[in-house]
């Protein structure tokens, strides 16, 4: 599948939000974040991972992608994306905290290589050299 991969250059403020609210998410977006899109051919918006730079670690916050592009490859784009926009910016490593809700967004933080180093009653951090 070909896609078009790009950061968010903020020309349309309100495009995350306009993304996001077409999810039932349950959970809060930091839409300061820097975000990277991934667009189909058809030039439709197909998913979306923010990563916070502003904090001493930078902190991945948000994978989000159209249920229908979810088995495909496009979240591990995402992920290279956000990783290579990382590096271009001068860091090499990154955390995130994932709710234990998410269970399942764990175990593909785990395959992703990402290492978990703190626990809390409610979630994990892990962390990621990249």
């Amino acid at each position: 599948m070909k896609y078009l991969i790009k950061e968010w250059d903020r020309q349309d403020p309100n495009l995350i939000q306009d993304y996001v609210s077409q999810f039932d998410l349950g959970e809060q977006i930091d839409y300061d974040a820097d975000f990277i899109l991934a667009y189909n051919i058809n030039n439709e918006l197909i998913g979306i991972a923010g990563v916070n730079t502003k904090l001493k670690l930078p902190q991945f916050e948000h994978i989000i992608i159209k249920p229908e592009y979810q088995k495909t490859l496009t979240g591990v784009r995402l992920m290279m994306e956000i990783e290579r926009f990382l590096k271009s910016k001068g860091f090499d490593k990154y955390v995130s905290y994932i709710l234990n809700t998410k269970e399942y967004m764990q175990e593909y933080a785990l395959k992703w290589k990402m290492i978990p180093f703190n626990y809390t009653d409610i979630g994990v951090w892990f962390c990621k050299t990249i």
